[in-house]
């Protein structure tokens, strides 16, 4: 019997079923170099692991590597089919800089959402001595309480109230005087939203008042989007037509407007755009090159689909890459932090709107590009699609340096302060718990509660200065 186990191991299998083909050798300085050096990348992959199916884990960790190893073969084989660029370590020349987040409030009561959204805009004006100069701070806040209708017990009601002030502080960068001079806008996020769980939501006509009013030129916005509405080619559709009589506008319509509006102000100013994604779960550049893996029958493919089909309970289908993607997790930022070198970048490429709802063609087109930074996992990078290739590398070479300067992390500085300055703080969300509770003590002393004023003190915080920024 041990005679028999030992040909098995050898590859000599002598009974009713064949042997599992085995993925190729890890080759030196690859995939096994980059997991042994980002700890980070490891606990991702063992994370990941545990939420496959049972017969995939024990060989989870050598066929993740042994795919991220031929994603990198296909960037130095002869077709080209996965490019990847390297950043060189130049100086850049001085720039202005708006760095725009959002933040969402919650206080510690039982309620299914947030209390508060706001969006901030941290400048900074490179090579500046002046401090007062040098770098300025706003923000734009808004209670979700004073908004009268939307799909409010939806978890994602809070996130698309502020994707949308997100963008009316993109808008405030490109119109208002205090930021004329910003050379590149960064934003913490996405620039093109294809998330089907948006598309859910509406808003009646006041309310995208009282949001798009949380920036400035509210009233120019509202009619800058019934103009826009009557272009749209969807607008004689029979459900944009329910839409409007029904006093319901799309969340994600007014989304899409607001970006086209902001991508075509800096094509016009010469301003340069990018959203950030840090931690991204997109697949559509796995999805690719898998799909070109299979066409080849690579071996590190091969084996993988085999393990899926001869041990789990299922049987491979057509939809192989599909079959694979569902079954192993794998997301973009996985595979590209084994990929990639850091420093790295994939050539940026279109964004494919390829989701369940047509009005994702809303959007403006953007190119992507995925970044490893000199920490941590790569980072998604999104840009306009009208970019040179030397504004694209000048958008990445930037990104990088940003994220250089944070030790330990490796995210763009300025993101991260910006992040901090849009975090809802601790007092504001207390003072509305104090509040509320002051107005239960006036319901037991018999007087009725005064329940309309109890948001007003959060529109407003101190003015920042250098001396109370955001530590990073």
């Amino acid at each position: 019997m041990a005679e028999d186990l030992a040909s098995g191991a050898n590859g000599n299998w002598n009974g009713s079923r064949p042997p599992l083909p085995q993925p190729p050798a890890h080759p030196a300085g690859g995939a096994l170099a980059e997991a042994r050096g980002a700890p980070d990348v490891f606990m991702h992959i063992i994370e990941q692991s545990m939420l496959v199916a049972a017969h995939l884990r024990d060989d989870y960790f050598d066929t993740t590597l042994a795919v991220a190893d031929a994603l990198r073969e296909m960037a130095s084989g002869p077709n080209g089919l996965l490019a990847i660029g390297t950043l060189s370590k130049t100086d850049l020349e001085p720039r202005t800089v708006a760095f725009v987040d959002g933040g969402i409030g919650r206080v510690n009561l039982n309620l299914a959402v947030p209390v508060i959204v706001r969006a901030g805009i941290f400048r900074v004006k490179e090579g500046e001595t002046d401090p007062d100069l040098h770098e300025t701070f706003a923000h734009f806040p808004l209670v979700l309480g004073e908004l009268d209708g939307g799909l409010k017990t939806d978890a994602g009601y809070a996130t698309v109230v502020r994707a949308l002030v997100e963008a009316m502080a993109l808008r405030a960068v490109m119109y208002e005087p205090d930021f004329r001079d910003v050379d590149l806008v960064m934003l913490h996020g996405p620039l093109v939203y294809l998330a089907d769980p948006l598309f859910r939501h509406w808003f009646p006509k006041c309310d995208l008042h009282r949001i798009l009013g949380a920036g400035p030129g509210a009233e120019e916005v509202v009619a800058g989007f019934d103009r826009w509405c009557g272009r749209c080619r969807y607008t004689a559709s029979d459900d944009c037509r329910a839409s409007r009589a029904a006093d319901q506008t799309p969340a994600m319509c007014v989304l899409a407007f607001l970006l086209e509006d902001v991508v075509e102000c800096c094509r016009r100013k010469g301003k340069l755009l990018c959203g950030v994604v840090e931690r991204s779960s997109a697949r559509g550049l796995v999805r690719r090159c898998l799909r070109k893996l299979a066409d080849s029958g690579h071996p590190a493919l091969t084996a993988l689909t085999a393990q899926m089909s001869a041990t789990g309970n299922r049987k491979v289908s057509a939809r192989l890459v599909e079959d694979v993607l569902e079954a192993t997790r794998y997301r973009d930022s996985m595979l590209m932090a084994l990929a990639l070198r850091r420093g790295e970048y994939t050539e940026p490429e279109p964004l494919v709107k390829g989701g369940n709802d047509r009005r994702q063609a809303l959007f403006p087109a953007v190119l992507s590009s995925y970044l490893r930074p000199t920490r941590s996992r790569p980072l998604r990078v999104e840009m306009p699609d009208w970019l040179s290739q030397s504004e694209q590398v000048e958008v990445l070479s930037r990104v990088y340096a940003y994220a250089d300067l944070l030790p330990g992390y490796a995210f763009p500085i300025g993101l991260d302060i910006v992040d901090k300055y849009t975090a809802i703080p601790g007092w504001m969300t207390k003072a509305f718990e104090t509040n509320i509770r002051w107005e239960y003590g006036r319901l037991m002393a018999g007087q009725p509660p005064q329940l309309g004023h109890l948001a007003d003190h959060m529109f407003f915080q101190p003015g920042r200065s250098r001396a109370t920024r955001p530590g990073v």
